[in-house]
Parts: C-alpha cells; sequence; structure tokens
C-alpha cells in the first residue's frame, strides 16, 4: 500500500509542472482570469481524484479515469489557450476567448 502511495505522488509530480508552467504562460499571455482559474480548478479537481483513487482505495478505475480525464482536458485547454495566439500578430486580432 506504501508503494501506491508513494507513486501516487510522483504521478502528481510528473504533471504538475508542465501544468503550473502553461498555466503562467496562459497568464502572462494575458489571459481571462476566470478562465485560467476554471482550468487550474479542472486540473487540481482531476489531480486529487486520481491520486485519491490511486493512493486509498484498490479498484475504483472510475475515479481514476474521471480524474484522467479532467487532469488531460485542463492541460490540453491550456496548451490550446496558449498556442491559439501564436505568434501574436496584433493583440486586438485574438479570438481566443482566454488569451483575448
Amino acid at each position: 500500500m506504501m508503494q501506491r502511495r508513494v507513486r501516487a505522488q510522483g504521478n502528481l509530480v510528473e504533471y504538475a509542472p508542465i501544468f503550473v508552467i502553461m498555466i503562467a504562460l496562459a497568464k502572462l499571455q494575458g489571459g481571462n482570469t476566470i478562465i485560467v482559474s476554471i482550468l487550474a480548478a479542472a486540473f487540481l479537481a482531476g489531480r486529487l481524484a486520481h491520486g485519491y483513487a490511486f493512493a486509498f482505495t484498490k479498484k475504483n478505475m472510475k475515479l481514476r479515469k474521471l480524474g484522467m480525464i479532467a487532469t488531460l482536458c485542463g492541460i490540453a485547454a491550456t496548451q490550446f489557450s496558449t498556442w491559439s495566439c501564436w505568434p501574436p500578430e496584433d493583440s486586438t486580432t485574438c479570438s481566443n476567448p482566454v488569451v483575448g
């Protein structure tokens, strides 16, 4: 059981740094605070669900899957929001609701 808990923490360490960098990039590009906060909350909820299911339950695959889906959707949405207006031609012409 201890190995599962250590692995659950390691799994968080694999995903969290890249997401924090991507959230910072989205915000530095002038991202909408509400949308960036929603993406961060989705990532956090996904990581909590996945970590709990992985570390403290034996066979709760639904919660693990839901956690990974929320994690990957948060990462994908943040990635899209940081790339959709790159390279910036003009800050007023970006049609991305996260960036501007």
